[in-house]
């Protein structure tokens, strides 16, 4: 609680349906022709109806109506958009580096009141607003980190209350016949927090699973009686996972847009891509979270749909190659080649007692190298392969990332520990 986190939202917002509608014009007539005798603009001010009358009221002709006053009357979150804790604004930040932030949905109430001497006025004034606003109006706002444009909606309830002055009995001698009216709006808007210290990430979680049908709650007695059972052990990893992608075969001057499956991608701080030629993006060194440098092109603006889902437009490349999609988070970074999903089917399909079972071998998909970039699309790419490596591993041996290497081999082979011994 102790960040200061305000960009002036609110007044923001209700300065923008104020610019919205404080340009309305009526017209006077003279009879039921339509011949016109005067223009005359409605004034706009920011208070409740009381406040307007005691305005007059004190100071003759310092309001003149008719008059339109706005005022707020509350406001919240609305958990309707809250849906979840997708981050999908992106921006640059200090450090060089990608980092999103989450808006927190939020409503804000407001009432317009109406004031005017005669019914054609009120008549007027609410049937421009009622066309204007039908049922919403959009206005767009800059989005604090970014200044990207960001479209806000009001929505109307559609509904006009109207108070006449001799309601409940006959209007005094001293009070002046005014005619009000009320309609109630909701701008949904968003909140922004403005900084956030950073918080180291836990990265890796790993979990060793005992089937027992003991129970203790002394730790050393049931680790004892559990030594050789049979142990599974599981991991859950904060670096992102790219498995799948929707397209890989493309020309050199082509930039579609990738979706890109697989899982982690909430926690995406940056996205590049990597080139087999160096001539193939403007790339550039970039250090890693996990201590390792990679060569990339930064991708700018992507979308992330969910944690399994996000997509950006490829940029074209300058020569042909293959193509491969980084993505960091602050645990670490992955690539498309190293984490594509190698087989359509793990599972030998054909029973023993048949030839076939002996001679099937597990699919790949074709994008195991990268996105296939090619200058002819029916002439296949070939890749040099006394080329430089674009991808540089630390000094230093990564112990937890041989680990977890290790842990997924033994879950895919159903190995345990006791196999190894």
């Amino acid at each position: 609680m102790n960040e200061y986190n305000y960009n002036f939202e609110i007044s923001k917002n209700l300065k923008m349906l104020e610019h919205a509608l404080d340009d309305i014009e009526i017209r006077r007539y003279e009879d039921m022709t339509g011949k016109m005798t005067d223009k005359i603009k409605v004034n706009f001010v920011y208070g409740p109806k009381s406040r307007i009358l005691q305005d007059i009221k004190g100071q003759p002709d310092t309001i003149k109506f008719p008059v339109i006053g706005m005022t707020m009357t509350g406001m919240g979150r609305d958990d309707a958009r809250n849906k979840n804790k997708i981050q999908d604004i992106v921006y640059k930040n200090p450090q060089g580096g990608y980092t999103n932030i989450s808006p927190i949905p939020w409503n804000i109430n407001v009432q317009l009141n109406i004031l005017s001497k005669f019914q054609q006025d009120l008549d007027q004034i609410i049937q421009n607003i009622a066309i204007f606003i039908n049922p919403y109006l959009v206005y767009s706002l800059q989005e604090p980190k970014t200044g990207k444009e960001l479209r806000v909606e009001v929505n109307w309830d559609g509904q006009v209350a109207i108070e006449y002055p001799t309601v409940g009995g006959d209007l005094p001698n001293d009070k002046s016949y005014r005619l009000s009216a009320s309609l109630n709006m909701v701008i949904k808007t968003w909140l922004f927090r403005t900084s956030q210290d950073p918080v180291k990430p836990i990265c890796f979680i790993y979990d060793d699973i005992v089937i027992t049908d003991m129970l203790s709650c002394d730790y050393d007695k049931l680790s004892s009686n559990t030594a050789d059972n049979v142990t599974e052990s599981y991991s859950i990893s904060g670096v992102p996972q790219l498995r799948y992608i929707d397209k890989y075969y493309f020309k050199t001057t082509d930039t579609p847009t990738i979706t890109v499956e697989g899982g982690g991608f909430e926690r995406v701080t940056s996205l590049f891509v990597s080139g087999s030629d160096s001539s193939m993006y403007p790339m550039s060194a970039y250090n890693a979270p996990d201590g390792s440098v990679f060569n990339g092109y930064p991708i700018s603006e992507y979308s992330i749909f969910s944690p399994q889902k996000l997509s950006f437009d490829l940029p074209a490349a300058k020569v042909i190659g293959f193509t491969d999609i980084i993505a960091v988070t602050d645990c670490g970074w992955s690539r498309l080649t190293k984490d594509a999903n190698r087989c359509s089917r793990s599972e030998n399909p054909y029973p023993i007692n048949l030839p076939e079972h002996y001679n099937w071998c597990v699919e790949q998909f074709p994008y195991l190298n990268g996105l296939i970039i090619t200058s002819d699309l029916n002439t296949p790419t070939l890749i040099d392969e006394e080329a430089d490596i674009i991808y540089y591993e630390p000094e230093s041996i990564n112990r937890e990332a041989i680990l977890e290497q290790i842990r997924e081999l033994m879950q895919l082979g159903e190995i345990t520990v006791t196999d190894l011994q």
